[in-house]
């Protein structure tokens, strides 16, 4: 995380850019960190690629703090063979209410001492403290950055979040492909923050009906839907096409951000769709200023999806849907049966190929309105790998 600091002198101003890794995983209500347990065995649809990333090194109840210093000891120890180390985190939980939170470790001074960044209670040392030393474990799956943002800055709880959802996002962006970075350099709102960040990794946000979050790739790849909805039932079904202008044929990716954007793509195109649509690489260029994203393959993969989203024509779907359909909202998939003409010239009740890549037959709600009876505005899936 990139930090301006503006420091105000008599005659001027000196502007300051502090650099800082990213943030490791919080820690829960019970004091253990929220990201462990988040497995199929737990219960949900997909194991968290950082599920149990942070395994206590070091558990002990023979805690002591030394009287107005930073210094931890554990007579019992094992703080070597355990690989403590700066940065680690120690959790007290147990044994005096006012010492109960996390503390940062600054360095390990032996087998049973270390020394944390703040002074513990300035009246007394304590003794008999429960405890746990966790690994510094730096977050770099956007799914755990942005879970971590929404829980730790923004204070969500738990209730307000549908984990399964970040969960399955862990997987459909793996650090390997997707590895993320914050970026922040002035005072941002938190949407401010929140919307740019996923939009460089071809991420959707939305609040459910509930007021829960929920969060979903844009995958390359589609199987399947999660409604077939006779096309005869829509009050008013209109099909639309997005804009031949909006569409962009060559992307290049400009990243690396610190006080500029350090690195940039070569530029990837598809000359098949330029000549179909009668437009050169400079007149639909799109040059990318991916501002959360440091990795060299993490910019090889949102140039990728970009290009394969954006270089034709998307059909669009809006109407008014029977009430059995009310269960539908943001992020399904819906597929037509029974349609009585074609779209643009296009059958949509099943995949087709068009110019060389593939036009599936689901369409993927973005807007929803619940009333009498549902209405949604879709837009048709392409195959972006």
């Amino acid at each position: 995380v990139w930090k301006l600091i503006t420091i105000s002198q008599p005659d001027a101003f000196i502007d300051l850019y502090f650099a800082g890794q990213a943030r490791p995983y919080g820690l829960d209500d019970n004091q253990v960190p929220w990201i462990n347990g988040r497995s199929t065995a737990e219960g949900y649809t997909n194991t968290h690629e950082d599920d149990d990333v942070m395994t206590a090194l070091v558990t002990g109840t023979d805690g002591v703090t030394v009287a107005s210093s930073g210094t931890f000891q554990s007579p019992t120890g094992g703080f070597t063979a355990a690989g403590v180390a700066k940065g680690d985190i120690l959790s007290i939980e147990e044994g005096a209410d006012a010492l109960q939170k996390i503390y940062s470790i600054e360095s390990k001074n032996s087998d049973t001492q270390a020394t944390v960044y703040q002074n513990f209670d300035p009246d007394a040392g304590f003794t008999s403290l429960d405890f746990k030393i966790y690994p510094y474990a730096l977050i770099q799956n956007i799914a755990g950055m942005l879970e971590s943002f929404l829980r730790d800055v923004v204070g969500l709880a738990e209730a307000r979040l549908l984990l399964d959802s970040f969960n399955t996002l862990s997987v459909d962006r793996p650090v390997a492909s997707w590895e993320g970075v914050l970026n922040m350099i002035e005072q941002q709102s938190s949407l401010d923050v929140i919307f740019p960040f996923i939009r460089d990794f071809g991420t959707l946000l939305w609040w459910e009906p509930d007021a829960k979050v929920k969060v979903q790739a844009i995958n390359d790849t589609y199987s399947s839907s999660d409604r077939v909805i006779d096309a005869r039932e829509i009050e008013g079904l209109k099909f639309t096409r997005t804009k031949v202008r909006d569409i962009r044929t060559a992307v290049k990716i400009l990243y690396a951000f610190t006080r500029s954007f350090t690195k940039r793509t070569g530029i990837s195109e598809d000359t098949n769709q330029q000549s179909k649509y009668n437009v050169t690489q400079g007149q639909s260029l799109l040059a990318h200023y991916a501002k959360h994203i440091l990795a060299d393959a993490s910019a090889a993969s949102e140039q990728t999806l970009l290009k394969n989203l954006l270089k034709q024509p998307h059909n669009q779907a809006v109407g008014l849907y029977p009430r059995i359909h009310l269960d539908l909202g943001i992020g399904d998939r819906i597929e037509y049966s029974h349609m009585a003409y074609n779209p643009h010239g296009e059958d949509i009740t099943g995949n087709v190929t068009r110019n060389s890549q593939t036009i599936y037959k689901y369409f993927l709600i973005y807007d929803a309105v619940k009333g009498r009876r549902p209405y949604f505005e879709a837009i048709q899936l392409h195959k972006l790998d």
